[in-house]
């Protein structure tokens, strides 16, 4: 009993395991130093470790799990209403790899559900040949009622779409598409709130890496690119980030934000308007262009998607661990002037976890200098005038594992504390107090600016 109990508890672990690894090793791959990032802790239950383990003993043991690259929408084992007739079936995906004969399959497992139970009678099984799912889900794509499972595979410098339809019980291939010239990338979003999916699809010409910008649609049982726009040259379709949500007060949109050939980070707006897919941004604008990638955010609260920008010339900093950035957002114009509009701007330091809302009156009037000294760092805030920088305050970062925090005199009256975590302290080290009330700054205005990045 105690074995059995021990087993389960060790074959949950595990699912969990399995479900935040993929989690943390793209955060870590997409090095994306991005604030406000939260990471969603994911759960399992004793249903699930049981429909787990009935998969693995009802399926070949030399196939494993494999997760699509999309595994914010889609996991390894998949409880979804395909027929849409009120009983969930369960998808799964495993992978089997030929080492002699250096090939790989992608096996998709359909089972139905009794009683919270699957049976091997029920099993129905699709082989496709492919080293990698780049995108599934289970989408209406033709509007019939009821869900078609999308696969896009990779398959030996192939890029191959599968849709496929399942009913009363049958699985079948509706339409299929194969291009070893182009590199794509899927992405499923209810752009226009009507309550269907719309497609939007970035085809990039491995020739010339150009990315057009097109709405694939299943007509007639095929699968059909409309091309829209050519956007952009892109270093590689497979770093390039869809972040789906409202991007202005009328218009829901992605932002795709990319690597260009120069090697700049640069987002794009897309919209779904008039039955086809729009760039905002016609011309490349510099405030939507960053040495590297930052995660777009809703970074006021209002509900609009904001896009950073690096502000390079307000620090002295070389690295991304301490940076200025100015949130920006759509103005909800179209056309060739620019379209992005200032929200707010903060300095960020990554490296102790804590950031500074710069007050509007202040934007790009602000200068911080950082300095490393002994074991702490000084960040020296600057006002900057048309003629120079005055400097304001400086504070010292100590952490609190290091021997000046141990030797620091925690009662001294004479040490202001400014911000505090469990790991670091900001302590005031030197103000200039008559320049400080000259632009309308005090220290407990200074005390309320600082915020944690990650709590």
């Amino acid at each position: 009993m105690l074995n059995k109990l021990f087993n389960r508890k060790m074959w949950g672990f595990f699912i969990i395991l399995l479900i935040i690894l993929p989690i943390l090793i793209t955060a870590n791959f997409n090095s994306l130093k991005s604030p406000e990032k939260l990471i969603v802790k994911p759960s399992s239950n004793e249903e699930n470790l049981e429909i787990y383990n009935s998969i693995r003993q009802l399926t070949p043991i030399d196939t494993s799990f494999t997760l699509p690259q999309n595994f914010n929408e889609v996991s390894r084992i998949n409880r979804v209403d395909l027929d849409m007739n009120g009983r969930n079936e369960i998808v799964a995906f495993k992978k089997k790899t030929n080492e002699n004969q250096g090939t790989s399959s992608i096996y998709m497992y359909i089972f139905n559900t009794r009683n919270r139970q699957i049976s091997e009678e029920d099993e129905k099984i699709v082989k496709i040949p492919g080293e990698s799912i780049k995108y599934a889900n289970f989408i209406d794509i033709d509007n019939d009622g009821k869900k078609e499972i999308i696969l896009h595979i990779n398959s030996m410098g192939f890029e191959n779409i599968y849709i496929y339809n399942y009913d009363n019980g049958l699985i079948k291939k509706t339409a299929e598409y194969n291009s070893s010239e182009t590199s794509i990338k899927l992405n499923f979003f209810d752009y226009n709130r009507d309550g269907k999916m719309e497609c939007l699809a970035l085809i990039q010409n491995q020739q010339n890496y150009e990315v057009s910008i097109c709405g694939m649609k299943l007509l007639n049982n095929k699968i059909q690119f409309d091309k829209y726009e050519t956007s952009y040259t892109v270093e590689s379709l497979d770093k390039v980030e869809i972040l789906n949500g409202r991007i202005s007060d009328n218009y829901f949109g992605s932002i795709i934000t990319y690597h260009s050939l120069r090697g700049s980070a640069v987002n794009q707006l897309v919209i779904y308007k008039n039955s086809k897919f729009e760039k905002v941004i016609k011309n490349e604008s510099t405030l939507a262009i960053n040495p590297y990638n930052l995660r777009p955010e809703d970074i006021n609260g209002d509900g609009l998607l904001d896009l950073p920008k690096v502000e390079q010339k307000l620090t002295n900093a070389s690295s991304k661990d301490n940076v200025i950035i100015t949130w920006y957002n759509w103005n909800g114009q179209q056309g060739d002037k620019e379209v992005l509009a200032p929200v707010s701007q903060y300095f960020y330091s990554f490296a102790y976890n804590h950031k500074l809302h710069i007050p509007d009156r202040m934007r790009d009037k602000i200068y911080i200098k950082i300095e490393k000294n002994d074991e702490n760092y000084d960040y020296s805030i600057y006002y900057i005038t048309s003629k120079s920088r005055i400097h304001l305050l400086t504070y010292t970062v100590m952490s609190k594992s290091t021997s000046s925090y141990e030797n620091k005199d925690k009662n001294d009256a004479k040490i202001t504390t400014l911000f505090e975590t469990d790991d670091y302290v900001c302590i005031l080290k030197s103000s200039n107090s008559a320049m400080m009330r000259k632009y309308g700054v005090d220290i407990d205005r200074i005390k309320n600016i600082f915020e944690m990045i990650n709590n």
